[in-house]
């Protein structure tokens, strides 16, 4: 395949639709790539350039329950503040543009599986019953008719503590209560499993 040369193209970018019509992109591939679009455009083939935003919606959720504040998801996605703020409380209207969409899904993906900074992020979506991301594993998070997973506590009859499950949940930065609730166990135990811990690691070093 011949490399294109673009020394005489005064664009600032290359090779895409959007190169031609935003960027003064004259190259041959820019070209096609504008005729290819205006020919799905008149056959109606071209994807909805706006989507739902209840996958948007759910992802930003998530991140604040995990102690990501809406700045730290904007910075991520590239957005402003304010557009994950009002996604977060629901003051969005509408749909939202599909180019926004995939960047704060990509946020998410990135985001996802550390815990976040703040604290009051944390308390604020466990006052809304926002599901962090852990619910919504193996779930259509953009399917607005499904729902995160039921970590409604089941009984414990042993009131035992699975080491791995407690490492899989303190990795969200859950607190101790929380943590307690959805091991359905009560939180002196997840503390007693915590001072076991740090007890072994001052012996350890």
């Amino acid at each position: 395949m011949s490399t294109i040369d673009r020394s005489l193209c005064p664009g600032t970018q290359h090779g895409t639709d959007t190169a031609y019509n935003n960027h003064g992109c004259r190259c041959a591939d820019a070209r096609e790539a504008r005729r290819l679009r205006r020919k799905r455009r008149r056959e109606g083939r071209l994807p909805p350039l706006t989507v739902d935003p209840v996958g948007s919606v759910r992802r930003v959720q998530a991140l604040a329950a995990i102690g990501w504040c809406a700045r730290a998801i904007a910075d991520a996605a590239g957005t402003s503040d304010a557009t994950i703020s009002r996604l977060q409380t629901g003051r969005h209207r509408g749909v939202i543009n599909r180019g926004s969409a995939a960047k704060i899904a990509a946020a998410y993906e990135r985001l996802s599986g550390r815990p976040g900074p703040t604290d009051r992020s944390r308390l604020i979506a466990k006052q809304h019953g926002w599901a962090p991301p852990l619910l919504w594993e193996d779930v259509d998070i953009d399917d607005p008719a499904a729902t995160p997973i039921d970590d409604t506590p089941q009984i414990n009859k042993r009131n035992r503590v699975h080491r791995d499950d407690l490492e899989h949940l303190r990795g969200y930065g859950l607190p101790v209560e929380v943590i307690a609730q959805r091991l359905a166990v009560k939180p002196s135990s997840i503390e007693r499993h915590l001072e076991r811990d740090r007890q072994q690691q001052k012996a350890a070093a």
